[in-house]
């Protein structure tokens, strides 16, 4: 979370959305707010948020061209030595780097992408 209270120091914190109208909701700052940043905070004021769905450091991200279809099945095009051969991937989310997979691949692996 940035903001102009901030200084340009960003803020770690999580946001709470409840289920039901009585459930407690809004966005809770990290440890980092200083008594400086507090007094500098005012209701409804507009701050920049980052919201982390998840993360995963190893994560293995192929860009869309490299996972095509085939026989129902989703696959990504791998050099094993002088060959060429699909292999079946698992997909996870989309991100704006491309396809997050979560099996079939390995960091390293050599990938083809498709004309």
């Amino acid at each position: 979370m940035t903001g102009d209270p901030f200084g340009g120091m960003p803020l770690r914190g999580r946001v709470a959305f409840g289920r039901r109208p009585s459930q407690q909701q809004g966005a809770q700052l990290g440890d980092g707010l200083t008594p400086e940043h507090r007094r500098r905070l005012t209701v409804c004021m507009s701050v920049s948020l980052s919201i982390v769905v998840r993360e995963r450091q190893e994560a293995v991200v192929l860009p869309p061209q490299a996972i095509r279809t085939e026989n129902g099945q989703h696959v990504a095009c791998m050099r094993d030595g002088a060959r060429f051969a699909s292999r079946p991937v698992t997909l996870g989310i989309t991100l704006p780097e491309g396809v997050e997979i979560h099996e079939g691949i390995s960091p390293g692996d050599a990938i083809v992408l498709r004309e």
